[in-house]
């Protein structure tokens, strides 16, 4: 293994130890934060830190996400042990191959945080079973076009994805347009029809999406999944625990997976996936974008929901165009909805 692959190596180690600080806490943070320890003290003319420096502006501009002089040092550090010439041979590499290039890939992606859950900011979720569903759907029944479009965008290893779907199904049986049977799952009634898109810009992300089995444990996938949603993920595999074999691997029931695809994209892309989405959740992912992307990352979700519909945010992002929706509170949470002309 050369001294570039050993890095990058060591750097994807270090955002799974960020990955993994994150799932302790239960919040977001800012990739900043716990994880890294600080880096000594590079001369200002050592080529390897101006190196890397114009390295995460080629990083920012590719993915959007925000590089902290914090990161940038640690990054510096990791590769102390690879040449001046290499390095720089290296990056004068990566710039002549296209942004989509495997190497590309690789670098964004040990920059990347996927930690995500089931069910996560379920105050959201609520509202969107309880208001915003049974809300679409007369509004899709009355116009006779009986689909529900939803897009999970920066969807990571899928949970959210199948938890929107989840929300969905249920929604639809009651309100009577679908039923759902012991053996087989939630059928859709003749002529309804649900499409759940989930994007990423890592591959490898929606790959474990794609393959819609999780772990279970204390931290896991599951570890805010209300008690009667348990029945959408039947066990797969088991384990003895205390003398009993509990179920340690879970798979997404075929009703639920049915109803989601996935696809790679990157949000800071110049026009969305696809329109005319009445859901889009994109909730965690723009505090790690450079503000000028998350301005940018917001005019990909406007232009892709349809007027009417509802966009979820994380906690702490601000709309960039206010005007051009209403605020609907529900209990604990705020729920952005399109407006059909802005004020």
């Amino acid at each position: 293994m050369n001294s570039i692959e050993k890095t990058l190596k060591e750097l994807s180690q270090v955002m799974a130890a960020h990955r993994r600080a994150l799932a302790m806490d239960g919040a977001p943070a800012p990739i900043p934060a716990p994880v890294f320890e600080p880096a000594p003290a590079f001369a200002l003319d050592d080529p390897r830190a101006a190196a890397v420096h114009g390295l995460m502006h080629d990083v920012q501009r590719i993915a959007g996400i925000q590089v902290s002089d914090v990161l940038e040092q640690k990054i510096v550090r990791l590769f102390a042990e690879t040449g001046a010439d290499e390095l720089d041979s290296w990056i004068r590499h990566l710039r002549l191959v296209p942004d989509d290039h495997p190497q590309w890939q690789a670098l964004v992606e040990s920059l990347t945080v996927h930690e995500t859950y089931f069910h996560r900011d379920r105050p959201q979720l609520d509202y969107l079973a309880n208001t915003a569903l049974p809300a679409i759907i007369e509004h899709v029944r009355r116009t006779g076009r009986r689909s529900i479009r939803i897009w999970s965008a920066g969807c990571a290893t899928g949970e959210e994805a199948f938890s929107l779907a989840i929300i969905a199904l249920d929604a639809m049986v009651r309100a009577g347009c679908a039923d759902e049977l012991t053996n087989s799952g939630i059928h859709l009634r003749r002529g309804w029809s649900i499409d759940v898109l989930g994007t990423d810009i890592s591959e490898t992300a929606l790959r474990r999406a794609k393959h819609a089995e999780y772990s279970t444990g204390s931290l896991s996938s599951f570890r805010d999944l209300p008690q009667d949603l348990i029945r959408f993920f039947p066990a797969v595999e088991f384990a003895r625990s205390g003398g009993t074999l509990e179920p340690s691997l879970r798979r997404v029931r075929d009703d639920v997976r049915r109803i989601v695809r996935f696809r790679p994209f990157n949000l800071i892309a110049s026009e969305p996936p696809e329109f005319g989405f009445d859901i889009i959740a994109c909730r965690n992912v723009m505090i790690y974008l450079a503000p000028s992307a998350a301005r940018t990352v917001q005019q990909v979700l406007h232009d892709a929901l349809r007027p009417g519909g509802y966009l979820l945010l994380g906690p702490t992002d601000s709309l960039a165009r206010p005007s051009h929706y209403e605020m609907v509170a529900g209990t604990s949470t705020l729920v952005h909805r399109r407006r059909e002309m802005p004020e």
